[in-house]
């Protein structure tokens, strides 16, 4: 985010106590917003986890994991010389949300026949008893013809296994430089003792980048996603409010219409639907900023609703995958990935962190990652790692298909 929308947001903090009123809050920010030293041009805009939901529903999406980010606690006060400013506290969740809702206002409506996506996405791999990390990628492109029963057409791009960063590749020269590694996995235990799950050996190594992409196409209904019960078509999309608080209710409101239809024996307990809840909303807000066919309106909602979900924080100034700077909301995990047996969620593995990368200043979504922040299963998982991620590229409306790209498409089945 740039120093000076920073410095204007941090302008408006009142030093009161107790805390000012979130109303007045809100109307600063959107004075600090308007100045004009905060205007910046627009960008163009550019998926996460398994996770079972703890009722009977699956929620499914595009793995994805994280770079490191600065810390957000501010500092300990003390003296300065007489005539300087102190440094402005860091910015909470809410008011980075604010200011990336606010900015994507100024992104002009698309119109088209076609909704085009590009992202790439990707996963941090660990082997045991080494000490660096491989990273895999996969370049992706769609178009969605917005009437249904046209095709649906994709580009996959392979784009390689490498080693995950410099420090990494220097640790790998100094283990010889191995291309391939096999080995096996033990089988993840439940604290009674009994197994829950078990891998085949795993073989993983380096490759190059593909020389060609694969080139798919099948007929669909715009399938996009889904939103709460429902596909994310134009028109669900367009019922839903455009005020923060109101979308975040309403989307609340399905999830738990949701939980009480499920079969007696797949629902979870109060505190793991609250939490299963706020990150399934946390997704949704993802889509509605990132890969959604929305009104500027709405995106900007999405960016508030973020600020409603119990547990969302700011991690402060990071960088996406790709080396872009923005700043790092996060929804902290508080349970393993697990499934559901006999009405109970049975914990299977590592703790992380689900982080959106925004551009406040653009209102757009970088990326968004799954970062590891309590290694369990595989044990050659490591602490930080990215178990997954999705980088944002592109998503607009276009008036045609670009033919010459896409006519030796293959049918998948």
């Amino acid at each position: 985010m740039p120093d000076d929308l920073l410095q204007a947001l941090a302008a408006t903090r009142p030093d009161l106590d107790p805390a000012p009123d979130q109303a007045r809050r809100d109307r600063d920010l959107a004075r600090a917003l308007a100045s004009p030293a905060t205007a910046h041009p627009a960008r163009r805009r550019g998926r996460s986890r398994w996770k079972v939901l703890g009722l009977g529903v699956v929620a499914a999406g595009t793995v994805v994991a994280v770079v490191a980010t600065t810390g957000t606690t501010p500092p300990t006060p003390q003296s300065r010389p007489s005539g300087t400013e102190a440094a402005p506290a860091p910015l909470s969740a809410r008011e980075i949300l604010l200011a990336a809702g606010a900015s994507s206002l100024k992104a002009p409506a698309n119109e088209g026949d076609f909704l085009y996506t590009h992202w790439i996405s990707g996963r941090q791999l660990s082997i045991p008893g080494k000490d660096y990390l491989l990273d895999s990628r996969m370049e992706q492109e769609m178009w969605r013809a917005k009437e249904p029963g046209h095709y649906q057409y994709m580009i996959n791009r392979r784009l390689g296994t490498t080693l995950a960063s410099p420090a990494d590749e220097e640790a790998w020269k100094a283990d010889g430089s191995p291309r391939s590694w096999t080995f096996e996995v033990p089988p993840l235990m439940s604290p009674s003792g009994g197994m829950i799950k078990s891998m085949d050996p795993v073989r993983i190594k380096l490759e190059p980048a593909a020389t060609a992409p694969d080139v798919w196409r099948h007929v669909s209904d715009f399938g996009v996603g889904r939103i709460g019960s429902r596909l994310a078509t134009p028109e669900n999309l367009a019922e839903l409010p455009t005020d923060p608080k109101a979308l975040y209710d309403r989307l609340l409101h399905e999830l738990t219409a949701m939980a009480d239809a499920a079969p007696k024996e797949h629902q979870a307990d109060l505190a793991e639907h609250r939490y299963l809840f706020s990150w399934e909303i946390f997704r949704w807000g993802v889509d509605l900023i990132a890969r959604f066919p929305v009104s500027p309106a709405l995106r900007s909602a999405a960016f508030g609703m973020l600020s409603y979900i119990p547990g969302v924080e700011s991690r402060g100034e990071t960088t996406d995958p790709l080396g872009r700077k923005g700043q790092a909301i996060a929804l902290t995990d508080q349970t393993d990935s697990g499934s559901v047996q006999n009405g109970k969620l049975i914990k299977e593995g590592t703790l992380f962190d689900t982080v959106l990368i925004i551009d406040p200043s653009t209102g757009t979504a970088l990326a968004t990652v799954d970062q590891i922040s309590k290694p369990v299963w595989p044990p050659s998982d490591k602490q930080g790692q990215w178990r997954s991620y999705e980088i944002f590229k592109e998503s607009r409306w276009i008036p045609a298909l670009p033919m010459s790209r896409l006519k030796n498409a293959e049918h998948s089945r």
